[in-house]
């Protein structure tokens, strides 16, 4: 599920976002901050939703749809971020 990118345009960076946002503000119960181990940028797609998550170095802490969590954080590259977290 790992895949690695190459830097974006920007325009693509803010649809992205912007899509991430959009689909975690209808339910922002069901979103989980996940925290990327490595520094190297990548962008990894949710098994469940689909939308993609791009994490890096500099932005190592994403919001991730509770539905796609449990696929990341069973990888040796991302962990919880936060308290009170039960998989």
């Amino acid at each position: 599920m790992r895949t690695v990118s190459q830097s974006l345009p920007s325009n693509m960076q803010t649809r992205s976002v912007q899509h991430q946002a959009q689909a975690l503000s209808y339910a922002p119960n069901s979103a989980i901050s996940v925290r990327y181990l490595e520094n190297s940028p990548i962008r990894v797609r949710g098994s469940v939703s689909g939308m993609y998550y791009e994490f890096s170095g500099s932005r190592p802490v994403q919001l991730v749809d509770a539905r796609d969590a449990s696929s990341l954080l069973n990888t040796r590259f991302f962990r919880h971020f936060g308290a009170g977290f039960t998989p």
